[in-house]
């Protein structure tokens, strides 16, 4: 997906001392440091090597998933 807009991640997985999203602008998984109610409601950039350059926002709602296969979007299945 590409455009500007800041879009909404709802699922994370709790892998070490990180959680993991699915980028919703390029459906690669990025890392995000910090404890869940840090990250809750936040904005990120996935940039650096293998980002995409764009911004995706935590939703205070999120939902911790058991499994990184949960994470996947439907519109990769």
């Amino acid at each position: 997906m590409d455009t500007k807009e800041i879009l909404k991640v709802s699922k994370v997985f709790k892998e070490g001392s990180e959680y993991i999203a699915d980028c919703p602008h390029c459906q690669k998984l990025v890392g995000i440091e910090g404890e869940l109610n840090e990250i809750k409601g936040e904005q990120f950039h996935h940039n650096g090597l293998f980002g995409c350059d764009g911004w995706f926002e935590v939703e205070r709602n999120v939902r911790r998933v058991d499994s990184i296969n949960e994470l996947v979007r439907e519109t990769k299945a």
